[in-house]
């Protein structure tokens, strides 16, 4: 067992040698990060313009925004359709006669029932009960 161990540790430390012979540099990498974020004179041009469009933006909003004294109080509200729910005074109330009373009906014999559609089911079927 022990020599197995030898064995995989000397595989994985020449994966660790290859890996570091392919790996950039630190100072390379970061000479051209830093070569990336050099501020130039169109990219603070850019910043300033969107920084200018965005406070106009806000202005924009905050001038149009409602204030509190004009937005509606629920005190003085008054539905816009209210109008819509009484009737015109030309046109008179429409008059409620009560529902007709119904005579009960007699009860029906469920032994003797037949369906008013018994007809319609073909003979053979029949023979079949």
């Amino acid at each position: 067992m022990k020599r197995e161990d030898d064995r995989l540790k000397a595989h994985f430390r020449e994966l660790r040698r290859a890996d570091e012979r392919l790996a950039p540099s630190f100072e390379s990498q970061l000479a051209l990060i830093r070569a990336r974020c050099r501020v130039t004179p169109l990219r603070r041009v850019r910043r300033f313009a969107a920084a200018a469009v965005l406070v106009v933006a806000v202005g924009v909003a905050a001038a149009l925004w409602p204030r509190a004294s004009e937005a509606p109080t629920l005190i003085g509200w008054r539905s816009p359709t209210d109008g819509l729910l009484a009737p015109p005074p030309s046109v008179p109330a429409p008059s409620f006669e009560p529902a007709p009373s119904f005579e009960p009906v007699a009860a029906v014999d469920l032994a003797a029932w037949h369906s008013p559609t018994d007809f319609l089911l073909p003979e053979p079927i029949r023979r079949m009960e």
